[in-house]
């Protein structure tokens, strides 16, 4: 059974995913779901999506909900688990809520949406492109798929644009003024109540009654996140290799995620962190090295032969011509050899 949403269990200060079967998966942190859930840009599932069985069939709710299987399954072997069940859920929903439309209604809801967002016919283009379906039929099952895709992805792109917002309130030792907090999004949680798709029960799980919330809108997830953040006092930090924010764990000062690096996705950003900040601080360490030895060296110079102009000129140069060098190297315009060779060059 797939969900229509994405159920959360709610167990004092942290959360668990339930699978499609009824159990618990995935252990989070308050945060933990958000940070999570923002890493990916859903226009990157495209290329499987595309590629789900009967798409060219016509619609019938048992390949649907196939199509629908298949595609989180495929998902779920490159991108997190609340990514996927989140568009698979949302997708169901905005299918529910519109299969049963006439063609009258399907052009109403595209005129209301062209009329109040400029971007809308563009990014629905780029969305369809390459899909080998009409984006205005619904005359199969791959065009029903993608209509609810294109709409995710709409409603996605409002709801990160207002966590985005959100982000720096969260950050680690964020400090914030008066004026500042006024751009907080508080209309959230005061005048867009109804947008607040949230399902709510209580079942018995693990010998206990547990609540469980079920976002079903991406902009749902981010208000139940955003709101149990607030509650518990959440911080995140921005991982110092891949430039996604994370909830810490355990220690305060993490600096790294645990998420796939970039730079070899089987290991963590913390077990490459680690190896990368090694290897520069090596690397720094024989270039601070060089660079005092020569520094060091034309200041002598310039002691033992007051007099001497070229050599007080040189010794300008170096501290001058070292800053564009070092600049460089940083840039990654030069190697540290060719830096070091800069350095040992100069006389």
């Amino acid at each position: 059974m797939l969900h229509r949403g994405l159920p959360i269990v709610l167990d004092c200060i942290t959360y668990t995913i339930l699978s499609d079967s009824g159990k618990k998966s995935l252990d989070y942190d308050i945060g933990g779901i958000f940070c999570e859930y923002i890493r990916n840009k859903p226009i990157e599932f495209k290329d499987i999506i595309i590629k789900a069985p009967f798409f060219k069939n016509k619609y019938s709710e048992k390949k649907l909900l196939e199509s629908m299987e298949w595609i989180k399954g495929e998902l779920s072997k490159e991108f997190p688990p609340s990514s996927v069940m989140m568009l698979v859920g949302s997708m169901l929903t905005i299918i529910e809520d519109t299969i049963d439309f006439n063609e009258k209604e399907h052009i109403k809801e595209e005129t209301d949406y062209q009329k109040e967002f400029e971007f809308y016919e563009d990014l629905k283009k780029r969305v369809f492109a390459g899909s080998g379906v009409e984006n205005n039929k619904y005359d199969c099952i791959g065009s029903i798929i993608m209509n609810a895709y294109f709409k995710y992805i709409f409603h996605y792109g409002i709801a990160r644009s207002i966590a985005e917002r959100v982000i720096p309130f969260f950050e680690k030792d964020a400090d914030f003024d008066d004026e500042k907090l006024k751009e907080f999004p508080v209309e959230l949680f005061t005048n867009c109540l109804s947008l607040q798709h949230i399902d709510y029960n209580i079942v018995s799980m693990e010998g206990g009654l547990k609540p469980i919330f079920t976002p079903r809108t991406p902009l749902s997830l981010f208000i139940f996140e955003i709101s149990n953040m607030l509650e518990y006092g959440s911080e995140l930090v921005k991982c110092k290799n891949c430039g996604k924010y994370f909830v810490p764990r355990g220690r305060n000062d993490a600096k790294y995620c645990l998420y796939d690096s970039p730079q070899n996705p089987g290991k963590t950003c913390k077990d490459v962190g680690a190896q990368l900040s090694r290897a520069k601080k090596e690397r720094q360490d024989e270039l601070t090295r060089e660079y005092r030895k020569k520094y060091m060296s034309l200041l002598m110079r310039t002691k033992r032969h007051p007099d001497n102009e070229k050599y007080e000129r040189a010794f300008k140069k170096y501290k001058s011509e070292i800053i564009k060098i070092r600049k460089q190297f940083e840039e990654q315009r030069i190697s540290k050899e060719a830096y070091i060779e800069w350095i040992k060059s100069f006389k």
